[in-house]
């Protein structure tokens, strides 16, 4: 993977990270078109990112990249130390796969389980700056963000929260200031260009900035359990639609 200028600086967060924590840890994201699989400190500190298309992310397919990647690294379950999981907003399909698979390997290796906005991960991925993250919500909604993003932390300025584009245009216009807009639906980003002149950029998620976002949890021991941690859907599913009175 290509690296560019904050690259080692985020590495160098993440390691100290691993050795704050006295191990290895894994992440994974599967709520968006591209999928990412991140393995911290699993050998001399190293960090390994894997982006997983789509057809990666269905729960066989998902389970079986996953093994194939332990094995590269030679990374045991048993020396984890904690598990990070992205909880959406995001494909319905994928946060329920990334979400189970997350907590069976927490509940497995008997770790920690953090979940992190899958949107501030995408921000996080894109740089630092005031961005946007957006992602295609269908039925004329996007699931939107906004935060102050640096090389290593990305701070929420607008809650996650899923709107009309007529909304977002006005929240915008509220925000000010707004550097550029980040999704990564490709197909989804000519059409931002509704919104006025706000720069328009196609970022692929990164498994290192969505470890770095539950680092201050992670070392506070705040962690998230198997029983509450659900998806973040911030919609109404089709059935739940038809089914509300």
């Amino acid at each position: 993977m290509a690296r560019d200028a904050r690259d080692d600086e985020v590495a160098v967060a993440l390691r100290e990270l691993a050795r704050d924590l006295r191990g290895p840890l894994l992440a994974l994201d599967t709520s968006g078109p591209t999928g990412v699989l991140c393995m911290v400190g699993w050998r001399e500190d190293e960090v390994v990112e894997h982006a997983l298309t789509s057809r990666a992310m269905p729960s066989e397919a998902l389970s079986t990249r996953l093994a194939s990647s332990l094995e590269e690294t030679g990374l045991a379950l048993g020396t984890l130390r904690a598990v990070v999981v992205g909880n959406g907003p995001g494909s319905f399909t994928g946060l329920r796969v990334g979400l189970s698979l997350a907590k069976g390997l927490a509940l497995g290796a008997d770790v920690p389980l953090v979940g992190v906005s899958s949107l501030a991960t995408l921000a996080l991925s894109a740089g630092p700056g005031r961005v946007v993250a957006l992602r295609d919500a269908r039925r004329g909604e996007v699931f939107a963000g906004a935060y102050e993003v640096s090389a290593t932390a990305a701070t929420a300025v607008m809650d996650d929260c899923c709107m009309t584009m007529s909304m977002l245009a006005a929240r915008l216009t509220e925000l000010g200031g707004v550097s550029r807009l980040i999704t990564d639906d490709v197909e989804m980003a000519p059409g931002l260009a509704v919104l006025g002149t706000i720069p328009v950029t196609s970022v692929v998620p990164r498994g290192g900035p969505l470890v770095l976002l539950a680092a201050e949890r992670l070392r506070r021991a705040d962690y998230d359990t198997l029983d509450t941690l659900v998806p973040r859907y911030l919609r109404l599913s089709e059935p739940e639609r038809v089914a509300a009175p």
